[in-house]
């Protein structure tokens, strides 16, 4: 392992957080005002590869807070993403339940660039939906969404 210390280049997260923030609005324009959205992503040969959620569960003037959770894997995984409207950024804020991902060298960190790794799973995730994401109907979705509801 290196002994050299990580210094994060700012730039470059700022640069994927502005192309999270436009990918999450793309997505979000489907969805209504107080709604979730759930969607589903398909493989190139038809296969369910999972059924996502995208919900609001803080909204202030300038900020958002969206709940992203894959529901019928094993590994699910729940992303926390922070919008701030009048910079046009979407951070990463927790995953799984962990915080703390905005400070560098903390405890908690696996890795010395962990926030900008979980930035970038975010910047796969809008690629996959660009691709291969179709929206699941109102009925479904609610099913989908009361089904983990009760799983809790």
């Amino acid at each position: 392992m290196s002994s050299e210390r990580y210094y994060p280049r700012l730039e470059n997260l700022l640069r994927v957080c502005a192309a999270n923030y436009f990918g999450l609005m793309k997505i979000l324009q489907a969805a209504d005002e107080d709604s979730s959205l759930v969607l589903r992503l398909n493989s190139p040969d038809g296969r369910n590869d999972g059924v996502w959620s995208v919900r609001r569960s803080e909204q202030t003037r300038y900020t958002e807070m969206l709940v992203l959770e894959q529901h019928n894997k094993p590994f699910n995984i729940r992303l926390q993403v922070r919008l701030l409207h009048d910079s046009s950024q979407a951070e990463v804020q927790a995953v799984g339940g962990v915080r703390n991902l905005r400070n560098y060298d903390n405890g908690e960190q696996h890795r010395s660039d962990e926030r900008m790794e979980w930035n970038l799973l975010l910047t796969e995730w809008l690629s996959l939906c660009r691709d291969r994401a179709e929206m699941v109907p109102a009925e479904e979705a609610a099913r989908i969404l009361g089904e983990a509801v009760s799983k809790d």
